[in-house]
């Protein structure tokens, strides 16, 4: 293990840290923070604190997992492409069985469709590469954190001039969906804990919108003492009526963000209106290859217009888990029709979907 992390996984500073924020919290009832990351969400089980602030802290899991975000609508759009284009399609692990009306990625891969899977948007260009008999399209999962690579691999398609390889863009847009819930009501929480992953793109003042809803906000990292700190951070902002943004995670996050990522970004994409899952359609909720770019965008390339999107009812209740309506444990489904092997939704299937956090870590599941 680098030496340097040691510290932020450090035993006896946390439980020294984890003492004083018990301390603090004692004084509260029914404290509410609202993690917005997957990855946050998971970490907070496996190490331990989601029920050790209890009841005096309750953790809300938010909508930070980019493939349980993915709409209905842009799957209908992919099984399109494989269906009704026959081109082939790139995709990162985590989207290959994520449900829709009945039928997943992974399906069609064992039908014998071309489907491949990638762990970086620039093996895509590879793939493109070394099977040139065949069209293929990348799927541009996730948020800010990703884009910047499906910005590079944009710019690859761009300067090597290579003609069977599109894009099609499903990112979405963090600022956006934090404006949209607080708009909606749903930000009935204390305080949030904010991604420290897409803020070390964007910067932390990316997120000055949540100002206007009155929740005091902590950016924070991912191992022991950055999420224990980051809770600390926030309990002082509670305590002291403080509204705002602070980042705990000053290492790895500037104010300003990642300005060649930035760059990258706003050279191929444009902010636009989104669906969601659990949200709907989101002003600004996504990003769209510009029109400069557009012979690189498979929604042009392939005119891809009007498709019905079929509602096939599954018993799933992500929508409501992926916007802290809900606990997965309050879903029906959960653990009795849904669990990994068989997933009715994408928060049963990607690795940072809430409901797998629960089904791998929960004190219910033992």
């Amino acid at each position: 293990m680098n030496k340097s992390f040691d510290l932020f996984k450090d035993r006896e500073l946390a439980k020294k840290l984890f003492s004083h924020i018990k301390s603090k919290v004692s004084h509260f009832s029914n404290l509410k923070i609202m993690e917005f990351c997957g990855t946050h969400t998971h970490n907070i089980f496996q190490y331990g604190f989601r029920y050790a602030f209890q009841p005096n802290l309750k953790f809300i899991a938010g909508p930070g997992c980019p493939v349980c975000v993915t709409s209905d609508n842009e799957l209908a759009e992919a099984f399109w492409l494989l269906e009704k284009r026959g081109v082939g399609v790139i995709t990162y692990g985590d989207l290959l069985k994520v449900p829709y009306n009945g039928k997943s990625l992974f399906d069609y891969r064992s039908e014998g469709f071309s489907i491949e899977i990638v762990y970086s948007a620039i093996d895509a260009l590879s793939i493109a590469k070394k099977k040139s008999d065949k069209e293929w399209v990348f799927l541009g999962v996730g948020f800010e954190t990703t884009i910047p690579a499906t910005s590079a691999l944009l710019d690859l398609v761009v300067r090597t001039g290579i003609k069977n390889l599109s894009v099609i863009s499903f990112h979405k847009n963090t600022k956006s969906i934090i404006s949209a819930l607080g708009s909606l009501g749903e930000l009935r929480v204390d305080g949030i804990l904010l991604p420290g992953h897409v803020s070390a793109v964007v910067g932390w003042q990316y997120f000055n919108d949540i100002n206007a809803f009155g929740i005091p906000s902590v950016v924070v990292g991912f191992e022991p003492l950055d999420i224990l700190y980051g809770i600390k951070e926030l309990i002082d902002m509670i305590e002291k009526g403080e509204r705002g943004i602070k980042c705990a995670y000053k290492r790895a996050v500037q104010e300003e963000g990642n300005r060649k990522m930035l760059d990258s970004i706003n050279k191929f994409f444009d902010v636009t209106d989104c669906n969601w899952r659990g949200l709907g359609n989101i002003k600004n909720g996504g990003f769209e290859i510009k029109p400069e770019y557009s012979i690189y965008n498979a929604r042009k390339r392939y005119k891809i217009e009007n498709i019905e999107v079929l509602s096939k009812q599954n018993q799933c209740l992500c929508g409501d888990v992926l916007i802290g309506k809900i606990e997965p444990i309050e879903c029906p489904s959960f653990d009795v029709l849904c669990n990994p092997d068989a997933p009715l939704g994408p928060c049963m299937v990607s690795h940072e979907g809430t409901c797998l956090a629960y089904y791998k870590w929960s004190r219910i599941n033992g």
